[in-house]
Parts: structure tokens; sequence; C-alpha cells
């Protein structure tokens, strides 16, 4: 899609975050053993990690200072060049402390002072690596032949460890809710789908409409802290991806759900609102550039963003301006072509069944590799499929490009070109091969596929 070249959206709005403290941060990491020459701090942001602060590694201490002080969430202190690290929580005023910590041990961290909300974390993440250790060696043992009693036995103990860890998570999330800790945790518990009746398909049905209604339950979106998790992410992304039917419609209402949500969470609501524009520019699914368009409409458009760039927002609103003529379902704009005999053609009084476009520059391979396929289609389904190819290739001439036609064969179709290279733009075309099927009254079927794939847009429309 020609919108990805036009925006580089900044995923970070620190300048905006009212979270942010004149004090400073301190943290002081000393190793016990093996030393590398420097440590990366990093945090979790839409399901990615970054590095925030790199600090030389000193005696065995790296001490990581800034002036402003860390935006809540979870950091990690990170090996370069290896898999080690250890997470910690950035929560309330504890900005100032010292960690220890082993890289070679079972579980990195051995002591942490002057950080309360951190000793609990860390004290939580000891409990749960002991726990899976013992799960992993119940499991293993289950994979092993024994008797159906001992089967059962290592079954109840692994459900014994489950509902230990049930009970841990509670305990946190009652005793202290507010913390940072108790909001992810809490986030992570699945809603429990209660019972419904009726047919197999009527409880099918109202337990997965009663599932997505209740999804963010235990989530509080309102909490701007969880922007800087990995919970917050997987959560949101696995409602619009796993949840929502991938139709462009379904997709819109769950993108307007989640933002609606977020609002009062100003910083995790603009980092979303960039995120999903950025996800559905990139999508190469046909006809999900509805939801980019939508997304920019609603919410660039009408909300005018003073964290954008003036010029970026006009170039983001100004394409979806122009790719919302396009979306399928939608009347195809007129063209006015010029055939290389010199006749003109005008789209809309072009009749047939179904109209291929076909978008190419004669000094493009891959456009050549379209046309066999192109061929077929056109040979095979002669009474109800017109296919127009147009040349949109800059300074082509009209020679030229006969010549091509001729050497690929190209007589079965209507062979126009755009000498002023109008259509390029009106149709989105600034990528090629570009291809738009029509119906009879010039409405889009589909677009942006391969010639291949043309044949099984024809028959589900009805050919």
């Amino acid at each position: 899609m020609s919108h990805k070249k036009y925006f580089l959206l900044f995923l970070f709005f620190c300048t905006c975050c009212n979270l942010l403290h004149s004090q400073g941060y301190s943290i002081e990491v000393k190793l016990k053993s093996n030393p590398p020459g420097q440590l990366y701090l990093g945090y979790y942001m839409g399901g990615k990690t970054y590095v925030k602060d790199t600090a030389a590694v000193v005696n065995n201490i790296a001490v990581f200072k800034g002036e402003k002080s860390l935006e809540y969430g979870v950091y990690i202190i990170v090996e370069p060049g290896k898999n080690n690290f250890f997470e910690f929580l950035i929560d309330e005023k504890d900005q100032d402390f010292f960690v220890e910590a082993d890289f070679t041990s079972d579980y990195y961290v051995s002591d942490l002072q002057g950080s309360e909300p951190n000793r609990k974390f860390q004290s939580y993440m000891k409990f749960m690596v002991q726990k899976k250790k013992e799960k992993d060696l119940l499991l293993k043992k289950t994979e092993a032949p024994e008797s159906e009693k001992a089967k059962k036995a290592t079954e109840a103990e692994v459900e014994k460890l489950d509902k230990a860890v049930k009970e841990k998570q509670l305990d946190i999330i009652n005793s202290q809710p507010q913390s940072l800790l108790a909001k992810m945790l809490k986030a992570s518990i699945v809603p429990e789908i209660p019972a419904f009746n009726g047919s197999a398909e009527e409880k099918k049905e109202k337990e997965y409409r009663w599932y997505k209604a209740h999804w963010f339950d235990n989530t509080d979106l309102k909490d701007v802290r969880l922007l800087r998790t990995a919970v917050l992410h997987e959560k949101i992304m696995y409602y619009i991806d796993k949840m929502t039917v991938q139709q462009p419609d379904s997709l819109i209402r769950s993108a307007d759900e989640v933002l609606n949500k977020l609002k009062p969470a100003g910083e995790t609501f603009k980092f979303y609102m960039a995120e999903l524009l950025n996800k559905y520019a990139r999508s190469r699914v046909v006809g999900e550039d509805a939801v980019y368009v939508h997304l920019a409409l609603e919410y660039y458009n009408k909300l005018k963003p003073d964290w954008v760039e003036a010029d970026q927002l006009k170039k983001i609103i100004n394409d979806a301006t122009r790719l919302k003529l396009l979306l399928i379902g939608k009347k195809a704009p007129e063209l006015n072509l010029r055939s290389l005999n010199g006749t003109g053609i005008l789209l809309h009084e072009f009749s047939a069944q179904y109209t291929v476009l076909f978008f190419y520059d004669t000094d493009c391979k891959s456009c050549k590799k379209q046309i066999t396929d192109l061929k077929n289609v056109a040979e095979k389904y002669a009474a109800q499929v017109k296919v127009i190819t147009i040349c949109i290739g800059k300074n082509k001439k009209q020679e030229d490009i006969s010549k091509f036609v001729q050497e690929n064969g190209m007589s079965v179709f209507f062979n126009t070109y755009d000498p002023a290279e109008e259509t390029r733009l009106t149709y989105d075309a600034l990528n090629i091969p570009q291809i738009y099927i029509l119906d009879q009254q010039k409405t889009i079927l589909s677009k942006k596929i391969d010639a291949v794939q043309i044949e099984k847009v024809l028959k589900k429309s009805g050919l």
C-alpha cells in the first residue's frame, strides 16, 4: 500500500507524558561473577523491548543514572550479546535502588535493596521460577511409562502446584490491589465462561460473544503503567487478531472499542492509535486498507492530534481520503485512457460483465510474470471478462509500448497507456504490478492481488 511510505509515526510520547518527575533515577547493579563490559537498561512497549540506557561495568558494578525519572512499567537489565536479563518494576517513587545479580545462577537476582515493590516482585518471580521447575519435573514424569495410579498421583501434584500459583497471585491482587504487579497479574487472568443453554452451536456462539465482551474485565485499561509491560500488548492484540472476525467491519469495531477504552490513559491511547494505524498500513490482506482509512479519518482527521507533526498529519489524512475512493465495494474512479492506436477509452463506458485493470510498466520484471496468468483468464472467460492494461511507466513512447505488447502476446487485452500518469495516483498504483477487478457496474470486487487469484474472485462473485 502506498501510504506505507507516507508516514513514520513516533511510537513514544515522552514529552507528553504526565508521569515524568524531576528527581531522576539511579539504579546500581552489582554482578557477582563473569561481568560483561557493559549492561543495557531496557523496557517493554508495544510487544517489543527498547534500550533506554547503557552503563559500563567497572569493578563488577554498573550504575544507570538519568536526570528525568523513568516512566512507570516493567524494565529489564540485559547482558549484551546473550539472552541473560532480569526484570524489575518502576512504580510509584522507586527510582533509586540497588540490585545484586548473578547471570550464572538459576535465578539471577540475589539481593535487592531500596525498593519495597521490587522486593515483592522479586519474591514473586523466585516463587514462580521454583514452581515452574517443580512442574516441569512432574510433567516429565508423566511422559515416562507408569501405572495408572502413579499417573493420577502425578496429575494431582500438578493440580496442587497450579492451585498454589493461583493462590499466590490472588493474594498479591487482594493485598496490594493498586500495585503494578497486582494490575499485571489481574490482567493475565482469563475470564471464566459461564454455562449457557441451547444447542451445541448456540452455546458456542453465546460463549464466544460473552468471552469477547468480557475479555478486558480484569485489565485496568485506564492505568498508563500497563503500557510499558508485555501483558497489555498481548491482551489487546489477541483481542484484535484472535477474537475478532478478520473482516474490515469487524476489525473496525474492535479497534474502536479498544481505543475508546484506552482514552482515559492518554499516553496509552496515543500509542495504540499509532500502533493500529501502522498495523493496517503494513497489512497485505485484501480489504484491510478499509481499517487504515477508518482510523486515519476517524482519529487523525477528527482529533487533529498535536503530537503528530503537521506535515505528517496532512499526508496521513490526504492519503486516507484518496484511498477511501478505492475501497472494496466502492465504484471505481473514472479513467480516461488512450489505446495504442490513439482511440480514447472511458472506463465507465466500457461494456463488460467483469473488467480487470492491470497497471504495469514495460521495465517491470514482476509485471511480465503476471501476464501469462492474465492471458489465461482473458482467453478462458473471453465472453464475460475484459482486461484493460494500463502502462504507466514514465516517459514511455507509444511505439515502445506497442513493441512490448507484441513481444508478450498481449493482443487479447485492451492495451492502453496514460501519458500524463494521472491514473497512477488515482488508483494507488505506485507499486506495480497492480490489479483491480470490477463488476458490470464498475464496483470494485477485489484489488492488489496476483493474476493467478483472479479466477477465484470471479467464481466467488458468481461467474
